[in-house]
């Protein structure tokens, strides 16, 4: 039985030169993330729903007396948005998102989706990373 449990948010900042840095990295993140594994002390499974948005978005350090680091922006909200829609052991993504990394991962195009302020926005589930074959030649 899942429980419903409260949003993730992963961030990864994006070097200006190397854009791959990051967004790879980011990206290998949920691949781990979403497989099933036990609750402590439970028997419940966690199922995560993850959804990928890339974008500028502005960060910071928030409250007096407990400190939060939050951030805000459109990518943000979207991503919320996706991870609203997907199914547990999931992962999301815009089209965008889906563009910058096709050459590395799989994607499977889920169509549009009506996102809250938004109107309806092309997605694409992130499925795996593609394999590294190599070929030799046939002797």
């Amino acid at each position: 039985m899942s429980q419903p449990l409260m949003p993730l948010l992963v961030a990864t900042q994006l070097a200006a030169r190397k854009p791959s840095t990051g967004l790879h990295s980011s990206s290998d993140t949920p691949m781990h993330m979403v497989s099933k594994f036990p609750q402590p002390r439970s028997d419940n499974v966690l199922e995560i729903r993850i959804g990928i948005n890339s974008g500028r978005v502005v960060a910071g350090v928030i409250g007096n007396q407990k400190f939060a680091y939050a951030l805000w922006g459109d990518p943000v909200n979207v991503a919320a948005r996706l991870e609203e829609t997907e199914l547990p052991g999931g992962i999301q993504v815009t089209n965008d998102f889906a563009n910058l990394l096709r050459g590395r991962f799989v994607f499977e195009p889920r169509g549009g989706i009506p996102i809250k302020g938004k109107g309806v926005i092309g997605t694409n589930f992130l499925l795996r990373e593609k394999s590294k074959m190599v070929f030799a030649p046939s002797a």
